[in-house]
């Protein structure tokens, strides 16, 4: 029953009335429940629970998810800055997640009004490294990241932002 939201968002739907546990089969890899960070390895099936307002909604390692506040419609809320959930990933091979903007209506983006955003991430045991490309005109309401990392497994000794040290 589950099904995918792109490449890294795998859901898991209540389809019984009072169902404590949902069964759902993750691909392979290393995935995290969205909602408490839980580590869950794929190609098996797992017994996920379920809560009131909560059901199997996994992430897979290495994603990058941006979040803004609950809109009821595009132009209602001009966040100032962009969360990006990171799920910490160790391999060499990296984890491509894309993010698009433009201006929600209109065809400005036929004449370059859009940004289309790439981010990579790569990690070890002891580092992680998240690289962003973009391409496009559209300026963005936001400035800056919130960058909140999931699953980290280690304290982070240093956090290099284009090339600064920051804290």
């Amino acid at each position: 029953n589950e099904f995918g939201l792109g490449d890294h968002i795998l859901v898991s739907p209540v389809i019984k009335a009072g169902q404590k546990k949902v069964k759902t089969y993750l691909p392979e890899g290393k995935w995290y429940s969205f909602w408490n960070d839980q580590v869950y390895w794929g190609k098996r099936i797992h017994k996920i629970g379920v809560g009131s307002y909560t059901f199997p909604l996994l992430i897979r390692a290495g994603a990058v998810i941006p979040l803004r506040p609950v809109a009821q419609y595009v132009d209602q809320t001009s966040p100032k800055r962009l969360d990006l959930h990171v799920y910490a990933y160790s391999g060499k091979q990296g984890v491509v997640s894309k993010l698009y903007e433009d201006e929600g209506e209109g065809y400005e983006f036929l004449d370059g009004g859009y940004k289309d955003k790439e981010f990579v991430v790569v990690g070890s045991d002891t580092t992680l490294h998240i690289h962003q490309s973009q391409e496009g005109d559209f300026e963005e309401q936001y400035q800056d990241y919130d960058v909140v990392i999931h699953g980290l497994e280690y304290d982070p000794a240093s956090a290099i932002i284009d090339g600064e040290s920051v804290k």
